[in-house]
């Protein structure tokens, strides 16, 4: 998608993970610019400094005249600078027009539009979503480096996250700030989200087998969490020999057991 264009425009509301989107294209080494931080004019120098980097503005609809202004300058420049711009609007080009936008750059701004789904239809990422938030927080020194335990997967999938991404970015921040450990556990991320007692149930509109799977997964999911990862209880509690759980885990593609928990 970046390769057909300098700019990118996400499609997405301001609980989104638009910010987390964006910093994708800002791989290792890469200069990155948070242009609401620029409330004046930006100069040639500030621009040169970013040289193969990301311009990133977030929802471009909180942006000031003078930030406009500012935008318009760097996008004329971004091909001899070699940078990406990386933009965010729920809506099409129509109300910014109304609100007086050059018609110009709302047309280089929605080149290219990349919708981006919600949390929700993302339940099998959001640990990974998650690892990454801690990621970039310790990186920006919110919070010290803290990894996520596996035990703290299930709970997270479970969640119905309603606040959508700056819910899971509150969490996951909250979480970090109150553990000793080195990894997030699942007791530090139960204190902090109600229980999912409604989680989805599986879709009955799907073929049997798939719905059972997902029934399942979510039967899994539900007393893993319960017992924070520990085998030899999940084992007795669904009433399978461990060897025929730890089967059945790995076909619904469940982590496995603790990592401090050593196997029989």
């Amino acid at each position: 998608m970046a390769s057909r264009s300098r700019v990118i425009m996400l499609r997405c509301g301001s609980s989104s993970f638009g910010d987390l989107a964006a910093r994708t294209l800002a791989t290792p080494g890469r200069r990155w610019l948070d242009f609401t931080t620029i409330h004046g004019p930006i100069t040639q120098e500030q621009l040169d400094s970013l040289r193969g980097g990301v311009i990133h503005t977030g929802d471009i609809s909180n942006l000031s005249r003078m930030q406009q202004k500012n935008l318009a300058f760097a996008v004329e420049r971004l091909e001899r600078l070699d940078a990406r711009l990386v933009t965010s609007y729920p809506h099409g080009p129509a109300e910014l027009q109304e609100a007086g936008w050059d018609d110009t750059l709302l047309s280089r701004l929605f080149e290219v539009v990349l919708p981006l789904p919600s949390l929700a239809e993302l339940r099998d990422e959001i640990s990974n979503l998650a690892e990454d938030v801690l990621k970039h927080l310790a990186d920006a020194g919110d919070i010290p480096m803290r990894g996520l335990a596996d035990s703290a997967r299930p709970l997270l999938r479970q969640h119905a996250w309603s606040g959508g991404y700056g819910e899971l970015v509150s969490v996951m921040r909250s979480a970090a700030l109150a553990t000793l450990d080195d990894n997030v556990e699942v007791d530090a991320l139960r204190a902090l989200l109600r229980p999912a007692g409604n989680a989805a149930l599986p879709g009955l509109d799907q073929p049997l087998r798939d719905a059972r799977e997902a029934f399942e997964r979510l039967y899994f999911e539900h007393h893993m969490e319960r017992e924070g990862g520990n085998m030899t209880r999940l084992a007795e509690r669904s009433g399978l020999e461990r060897t025929h759980l730890y089967r059945k885990l790995k076909q619904l593609g469940l982590p496995i057991g603790r990592r401090t928990e050593h196997h029989d």
